[in-house]
């Protein structure tokens, strides 16, 4: 892929403050030839989101939608019809990347290899930046481990295709709290990461 372009994707409601952090987050990275838009998917938020979104957006392609959903892992997929790009992130509200170049390496790794999906391993931090669990994510992968439920993936650090997501119809609402767990299981049976 000669010129792949990435979406980053942030579902949000009702939470400001970590839309800022986010959209602070999203714009520092060092990416700026204009292969990464940004799509924030609001759940038509009371607290000003959109209203501060519509006027501090974080990279030149931005897009906001504001409505009622049904609930985080509805937007997401909301966020999958809608992305422009060939791939996804999902960073949600109160996300952060871990450095200023993370999407400078998914693009060189997609430029290089032709990737369908990927995943990082994720600090999971509060919000003065101390750890609150151990790292997240086995590498190398293990199919085995994944299945039992022993190598956890934030989907906060996977890269995937975008039309992987859509053949996969997405995060299945049914699971609840695991459809990203069960999206990623789907995911690696089609293809390991």
């Amino acid at each position: 892929m000669s010129h792949p372009r990435i979406t980053v994707v942030t579902v949000c409601w009702n939470d400001l403050p970590a839309v800022q952090r986010t959209c602070a987050s999203i714009a520092a990275q060092s990416v700026t030839d204009g292969r990464v838009a940004h799509l924030l998917v609001d759940g038509e938020s009371k607290d000003g989101t959109p209203e501060w979104y519509a006027d501090n957006h974080p990279l030149p392609e931005s897009r906001l939608i504001s409505e009622p959903d049904e609930g985080i892992y509805d937007a997401m997929n909301k966020g999958i019809r809608e992305s422009s790009g060939d791939y996804v992130v999902f960073l949600n509200a109160g996300d952060r990347f871990a450095d200023v170049d993370v999407l400078k390496r998914h693009l060189q790794r997609i430029e290089s290899g032709g990737i369908s999906w990927g995943y990082a391993r994720a600090r999971v931090l509060d919000e003065s930046s101390r750890a609150i669990r151990p790292v997240v994510g086995m590498v190398p992968y293990k199919l085995s481990k994944h299945l039992w439920g022993r190598a956890t993936i934030c989907h906060q650090a996977v890269l995937m295709r975008r039309d992987l997501l859509t053949d996969l119809s997405g995060f299945d609402v049914r699971f609840g709290l695991a459809a990203d767990y069960h999206l990623l299981l789907r995911a690696a049976l089609r293809e390991r990461p």
